[in-house]
């Protein structure tokens, strides 16, 4: 399984912004502290495991706008 583009709406600071992965086998993020890279994993964590509800410590609220949440689109190791 690899995942193939990811569509964040409103989670954190991210807000309509899309990424499209190439085929590599690794993608690696850089940046530098606070530009929203572990705020980027946990929108793939959240999107694979669940939304937390609102009155709870794990939820990340949308600071920039838009809907909260976001999809992932995937694509399985036979296509």
């Amino acid at each position: 399984m690899r995942l193939k583009k990811i569509y964040i709406n409103g989670f954190g600071l991210y807000h309509n912004w899309s990424f499209e992965t190439r085929a590599a086998a690794v993608t690696l993020f850089h940046g530098p502290n606070e530009a929203g890279k572990t705020t980027f994993a946990e929108f793939i964590r959240t999107v694979l495991f669940g939304f937390p509800r609102q009155d709870k410590e794990e939820y990340i609220p949308k600071l920039a706008g838009g809907e909260h949440g976001g999809r992932l689109d995937i694509v399985s190791d036979d296509g």
